[in-house]
């Protein structure tokens, strides 16, 4: 029989599950020691995680786990729904010591029938973008090298497509050798992990070795933004 994760246990997908089904302010209030518990187990992971990331990619910030971990509340001021509370935990471990969406990035997702672990640069603004597409399209080959590579083809198909351009971005030849790398928008690598994995004691060494598969990746990325 499997060993059992030292940190996530099946209590955080139950009381997430309990929150999806209760979401509003009464019954969060009332089973607030609950839910905090539940993100207790996230933050002693990333706790666990944050020096062992670090010491392969030094410019992971000196976080502290709780600083990494996303509020529960949801901002619903320009959203049509209106449930106050996310129904999943997430941790992002980030480069510098400010949270900004716009630095590479190591991610974690609890959810109930959706876990996730990810990386890269998520939605940058377009002064960032444009450094970013600048660098693939300058140093084209070293980038096609890095996201081939089998350290990440171990793990990951290909970048992330959700987000892409159908035509070339304005600036760039439509005939570049990088013109696929350079229609992203999201430049993420991620991958849905199965819930009974993340309670297995192997769970932790499979997230830094997915993270560190990614390390070459978040480091070009990081140069583009020098």
């Amino acid at each position: 029989m499997s060993q059992t994760n030292t940190f996530i246990t099946e209590s955080l997908y139950a009381t997430l599950r309990e929150l999806k089904e209760n979401n509003n302010r009464d019954w969060y209030h009332a089973n607030k020691a609950k839910v905090e518990a539940a993100r207790g187990q996230v933050e002693a992971l990333v706790n666990d995680l944050l020096p062992q990331v670090r010491a392969f990619d030094s410019n992971v910030g000196l976080w502290e786990a709780k600083n990494t971990l996303y509020r529960q509340a949801r901002d619903i001021r320009f959203s049509q729904d209106k449930s106050p509370y996310k129904t999943h935990f997430a941790a992002n471990i980030c480069y510098g010591n400010v949270r900004d969406h716009n630095l590479p990035c190591y991610y974690i997702h609890f959810e109930d029938n959706h876990c996730m672990l990810a990386g890269g640069v998520a939605f940058p603004m377009n002064d960032i973008l444009k450094k970013i597409r600048d660098e693939i399209y300058y140093n084209f080959d070293e980038f096609d090298l890095i996201v081939r590579s089998k350290e990440i083809k171990k793990y990951f198909s290909a970048l992330d497509t959700d987000y892409c351009l159908k035509i070339a971005p304005k600036g760039y030849p439509k005939d570049s050798k990088a013109i696929d790398y350079l229609k992203h928008k999201n430049f993420i690598f991620s991958i849905v992990i199965g819930e009974q994995e993340t309670l297995l004691a192997g769970f932790e060494d499979r997230i830094l070795d997915i993270f560190n598969s990614i390390h070459s990746f978040n480091q070009f990325l990081f140069r583009a933004l020098s």
